[in-house]
């Protein structure tokens, strides 16, 4: 069934509400109408245990407010220079990817679940292009297989060429892996474990990223920084060496 107008209108209210705390422009519209795919999404998706309507929505405005804050203040503080080299990177497409990641498949999906082309998606009162949708696809399909050649590689080396709005997003899917370390935990560690992190993690990240861009240079400083911890582990796990024994190394004495 098609959304009330009033509701419509809510949608929009809430959007312009989360753009505004994110701090997102007027200008371009791209970031706005990404908060509000976002918006919608969550409301259709994670807020279906509430019943109230008022509080659904009000629900809806916090984990798109979560969900967006760290996704836009990444791109506007590493796209700008990972591309200042690239003029004709799509950059509608990377603000789609980056801001609305797993959601923009849903952009395909009919409304309520009614399999009817003719009623407007669950997006149905965003204007997000849908060739720039679909090449946000593209280039997060790319960069996951990017990352999954990876870290599957024996020799570090061993991934598919893509396109350079790709290979952005394969850093920012790598540094998602080194976040995922737990370096808390990292006293429970045994050797294979720290093993693998190195030579599985660490080692293809500092094949791959781009160390000329700040966002490759904070990446290295981050798996430096578990490298570092795990090497301070690895010595004090290491097995002692076995105590000499004294008396058989004693010069004889006079009596």
């Amino acid at each position: 069934m098609n959304t009330p107008i009033s509701i419509a209108a809510a949608f929009s209210h809430y959007a312009g509400r989360i753009a505004d705390k994110v701090g997102m422009p007027e200008q371009p519209s791209l970031f706005r109408e990404c908060a509000e795919l976002v918006f919608n999404a969550i409301w259709e998706l994670e807020t279906g245990d509430e019943k109230n309507p008022l509080a659904k929505m009000r629900l809806a405005e916090a984990k798109a407010s979560q969900w967006l804050k760290p996704r836009y203040e990444a791109y506007q503080k590493y796209a700008p220079d990972f591309f200042r080299n690239t003029p004709g990177a799509d950059h509608d497409a990377i603000i789609i990817a980056m801001l609305c990641g797993e959601h923009t498949d849903m952009a395909h999906l009919p409304a309520d679940g009614n399999d009817d082309p003719d009623l407007p998606t669950v997006f149905r009162n965003v204007s997000v292009d849908d060739q720039s949708i679909m090449r946000a696809e593209e280039i997060m399909e790319e960069a996951q297989k990017i990352v999954r050649a990876l870290l599957a590689a024996e020799d570090n080396h061993d991934y598919p060429e893509a396109k350079p709005e790709a290979v952005y997003l394969a850093h920012g899917f790598l540094g998602d892996e080194l976040c995922a370390v737990d370096l808390n935990e990292a006293d429970a560690y045994d050797e294979e474990r720290i093993r693998n992190i190195r030579d599985n993690l660490l080692s293809p990240v500092r094949a791959f990223v781009h160390t000329y861009t700040r966002l490759g240079q904070e990446i290295l400083q981050h798996a430096d920084h578990i490298e570092y911890r795990l090497e301070a582990l690895a010595e004090i796990n290491a097995p002692s060496p076995p105590l000499q024994n004294n008396t058989a190394h004693k010069k004889p004495t006079l009596t």
